[in-house]
């Protein structure tokens, strides 16, 4: 007990609040406290390399595909999905044959990014991509291409251009890709939670007035959940 209370002591000494924080994540239960960061990247217009479209199809999901997009639980619940679907979100769905390998999302407006804990809003001419996943055998093909492209076709014929991704800056392949593919970085949201109360600050962001937002249990009115 002595030496790890010393250990933390040392710890945070050198690593300050943050590791502060850690240890009482190791501490607390998910729900009380938790911290993250992430980044914005964004981009005008967008073309890259998709898979042959014989192997795979994609195409928009609508209200009679929540049977499918259940299968993908473990992104959002069937209920989650009709919401979103109902609020006028885009989902491509990607069919190997008549198997759904691949979902993604995306929306418009004013927007709070729960998974991240960002506020974004995308103006008139912009969309935010969001929610993709893969099955685990059909990763690394290009999939995610083909989503994100069927979006950007979908978007483009409503005038809108500029395509926001929000990225975890431990997920270093992500950013690798949207930097190859011209994606320039807009800002930096570090956020902590404690006890329902949400705290999000912003570096760089679009809405370059507001440095740090306060929540509890919500966002403010006017935001949706995404």
């Amino acid at each position: 007990m002595i030496n790890k209370l010393k250990r933390h002591l040392n710890g945070i000494k050198s690593g300050g609040f943050h590791y502060f924080i850690g240890v009482l994540k190791e501490l607390w239960p998910h729900r009380f406290l938790g911290t993250g960061r992430v980044v914005l990247v964004a981009k005008e217009s967008f073309n890259i390399e998709t898979p042959a479209e014989g192997e795979y199809r994609a195409r928009l999901a609508t209200l009679d595909d929540l049977d499918i997009l259940g299968d993908f639980g473990r992104v959002f619940d069937r209920k989650r999905c009709e919401y979103q679907l109902k609020r006028g979100d885009a989902c491509v769905i990607i069919f190997k044959g008549d198997k759904p390998v691949m979902m993604g999302w995306g929306a418009t407006g004013k927007l709070f990014c729960r998974s991240n804990a960002a506020i974004l809003d995308t103006g008139n001419n912009g969309y935010y991509v969001y929610g993709g996943y893969t099955i685990r055998e059909e990763r690394k093909r290009g999939l995610a291409n083909l989503g994100e492209m069927t979006l950007v076709r979908y978007y483009a014929s409503q005038d809108r251009n500029i395509i926001y991704v929000l990225i975890d800056p431990k997920n270093t392949a992500s950013i690798t890709m949207h930097k190859n593919h011209g994606f320039e970085t807009l800002g930096y949201s570090r956020f902590f939670w404690v006890f329902g109360i949400l705290i999000c600050t912003y570096k760089y962001w679009p809405e370059t007035s507001v440095k740090m937002r306060i929540f509890l249990k919500r966002p403010p009115d006017g935001y949706d959940w995404v």
